[in-house]
């Protein structure tokens, strides 16, 4: 594009893709009674384009902005570039006090300079620095937006931030979640059907568990995860690359509905009484009994010829006793 200034017939449309070449000058000015904003699509600049219309003016760029050439403003009055498209780069830059660059897309670059004025951002999702950045205005980020610093900084005058936005946790399930043992006296859950998602408008937050209770332990996913006999809750986070958070519980309650089984039952004992008294004293084997928790209860009962109960709780056997004389 030969040296001109953009109004009238010169304008370019909104799905142009523009060149300024090496040595040429494009001026973004036009009379107080012409449009106040521009467009392109794509623009390569390998010459200079000047912000040096009397009047404000915006120039919109839908598509990329790129090449080697300059960025300049000679205006005395606030300009604007509006920058859309996800790839960002440019040789030189000096936005002087009057131009506000601004980057409205998703997940966009922002080019590096220690040039900007003002450096707002009304997109969405992460921007990337392209390396270090100096603002001697003020840097505009609005919530639900973050900036991702690559390795580099950025440094302003003035910033003026939204209010945090967190992440959102999604949860398929809620409440206590009831499960029976499956794996020995545990439970080991199959599959992600427990497993957390989440959602931000700052890219994808990390998301973690912590399990608290009868079972402890941390992670990322459910999936084959061994849950102790009783109740254990599950704590999951989201947290977005501003440190901000979400966070949701729900409960697992393991019960064990195998029963024990007895692997030995002594036989049946005849003896004679003892000599001088009507009852016979004995110390009976023990039965032995499995379970896929610990036997934590045995109780027995006497019946017939002689009647005897054990106590109500904990293991007991029947040991050393007199016998009646009969069945």
């Amino acid at each position: 594009m030969d040296p001109a200034i953009w109004s009238g017939g010169v304008v370019p449309a909104a799905g142009d893709n523009v060149t300024i070449v090496a040595g040429h000058t494009v001026i973004v000015r036009n009379m107080v009674a012409g449009p106040a904003s521009f467009e392109c699509n794509d623009l390569i600049i390998t010459g200079t384009i000047d912000f040096g219309a009397p009047t404000s003016r915006t120039l919109t760029v839908n598509g990329d902005l790129s090449g080697g050439g300059s960025i300049t403003t000679s205006s005395s009055v606030p300009q604007t570039l509006v920058l859309l498209g996800t790839n960002n780069s440019v040789g030189a830059f000096d936005a002087s006090d009057q131009l506000t660059v601004e980057y409205a897309g998703t997940d966009q670059e922002i080019f590096a300079s220690d040039n900007y004025f003002n450096l707002t951002i009304t997109g969405s999702g992460t921007m990337t620095l392209q390396g270090n950045t100096e603002v001697s205005g003020t840097l505009t980020i609005p919530a639900g937006c973050c900036i991702d610093l690559n390795a580099y900084e950025i440094t302003a005058a003035n910033i003026s931030e939204g209010s945090p936005v967190p992440p959102v946790i999604n949860c398929p399930v809620s409440g206590q979640q009831d499960a029976v043992t499956n794996d020995g006296c545990t439970y080991k859950h199959p599959g992600t059907g427990w497993n957390a998602t989440a959602t931000d408008d700052c890219g994808d937050p990390s998301l973690s568990y912590v399990l608290s209770g009868v079972t402890g332990g941390s992670g990322t996913s459910l999936d084959n995860v061994t849950f102790n006999l009783g109740i254990t809750t599950v704590t999951w986070t989201a947290e977005d690359a501003g440190g901000n958070t979400d966070v949701f519980s729900y409960t697992v309650s393991v019960t064990d509905n195998q029963d024990p089984t007895v692997t030995s039952c002594p036989a049946a004992i005849n003896v004679n009484s003892d000599a001088g008294v009507c009852t016979a004293t004995l110390d009976p084997d023990n039965p032995v009994f499995a379970d896929n928790c610990a036997v934590t209860k045995v109780t027995w009962t006497m019946s017939g010829a002689t009647t005897a109960n054990s106590p109500a709780t904990g293991l007991n056997y029947v040991g050393s006793t007199a016998f009646n004389v009969g069945t």
